[in-house]
């Protein structure tokens, strides 16, 4: 997982001392070798350099081999927030119900409101005895809907790869006892990958292949937990543009896989919402969720929505028409390999890329 994460832009490399001085030694030669035997040949010299080297020659090696370790730990830290569980009382009678206005959830003190959707509402909150602030989620009923996100979250929490933290955000607090039930994560104050777009524009390829990278290892470990997600757009995608790192948020349409039964209702937003989805009964899978993620890329690469409409016939026809065609036309700042990616993203199911290959390109 490390290496997979590497190779999507999320965690600073940490090279060995001789990783270091074998990088010098390749670039003294001002040019690529002409083949492997040639590349191989460079390589050996290097090695019997390095071992003629005094061990003051290799301090300055050691020294950015270490630096470029702590940079590396730092960044994994900073992926993960403290353990804040704590037992959650059960609210009294008396404690403020949905309908009133809410100022506290257990310790956490409501500072302000950061949005709404169907599903629930979320605040801006801080810890009352260590200041710490965080981000709220207050579901509007009780019922399947929060208990179903909720679940995710704690599937993630006691999931053996602690790295997932760096895809998702961690737990830190719930309740799910009447007359209100919340859960408590970290805040991240840089916003959606949507605020980003909408604000600085569309982002660069390699920001491009950033998202697209990231987004496709972590749904691909939510499919191997259990998990589709079924709303992936840029409104549920942290992005920190800063340090090119992208979290995966928002489960209030997440379901088991593979289903028990054909699903009923159409499942994800309208303009990210794959061919399969839109005809009950839904045949829908973890492709569904390649899909939207190929949506995804091609709005953060133009800054404009690849299947926008005024209807959500319009909409419908213009996703349905494009997936057989399987091709995007028109002018927008991705070539090679990404650009294909992203083709096939929003194609028919069958001819969408697994994810897990996706985080290589």
């Amino acid at each position: 997982m490390l290496r997979t994460a590497r190779a999507a832009g999320v965690l600073p490399k940490a090279r060995t001392a001789y990783a270091l001085f074998l990088q010098q030694c390749l670039k003294e030669y001002g040019s690529k070798a002409k083949n492997i035997k040639e590349h191989q040949t460079r390589i050996s010299r290097a090695g019997a350099r390095w071992r003629k080297l005094t061990p003051q020659q290799k301090e300055k090696f050691n020294e950015q081999a270490a630096e470029e370790l702590r940079q590396r730990k730092e960044a994994l830290q900073e992926m993960q927030a403290p353990n804040m569980e704590e037992e959650t009382p059960t609210p009294k009678p008396h404690e403020p119900s949905v309908k009133v206005p809410v100022t506290n959830l257990g310790k956490w003190i409501v500072e302000e409101r950061l949005g709404h959707g169907g599903y629930g509402n979320a605040f801006v909150v801080r810890h009352q005895t260590t200041g710490v602030r965080a981000a709220a989620k207050l579901w509007k009923e009780e019922g399947e809907s929060s208990r179903d996100e909720l679940n995710i979250y704690l599937a993630l929490r006691e999931a053996p790869d602690n790295f997932c933290k760096a895809f998702f955000l961690p737990l830190l607090q719930h309740c799910i006892d009447a007359p209100m039930e919340w859960m408590v994560m970290p805040w991240q104050p840089m916003g959606s990958l949507r605020t980003q777009i909408k604000s600085s524009g569309p982002l660069k390829p390699k920001e491009v292949k950033a998202v697209l990278c990231q987004g496709a290892v972590g749904l691909n470990y939510l499919h191997c937990l259990g998990f589709l997600h079924l709303d992936v757009k840029p409104a549920n995608l942290l992005w920190c543009p800063a340090r090119h790192h992208m979290q995966i948020i928002d489960f209030s349409l997440s379901c088991v896989f593979p289903l028990k039964r054909a699903r009923e209702d159409p499942v994800g937003t309208p303009s990210y919402r794959a061919p399969e989805a839109w005809n009950l009964p839904v045949q829908i899978g973890p492709f569904t969720d390649s899909f939207a993620m190929g949506c995804v890329a091609f709005e953060a690469a133009t800054g404009d929505i690849l299947f926008h409409g005024s209807t959500k016939e319009e909409i419908k026809s213009k996703i349905m028409k494009l997936s057989k065609r399987g091709e995007v036309t028109g002018k927008w700042p991705l070539l090679g390999e990404l650009r294909l990616t992203v083709w096939k993203l929003v194609g028919e199911a069958k001819a969408r890329p697994d994810l897990k290959g996706i985080a290589t390109i």
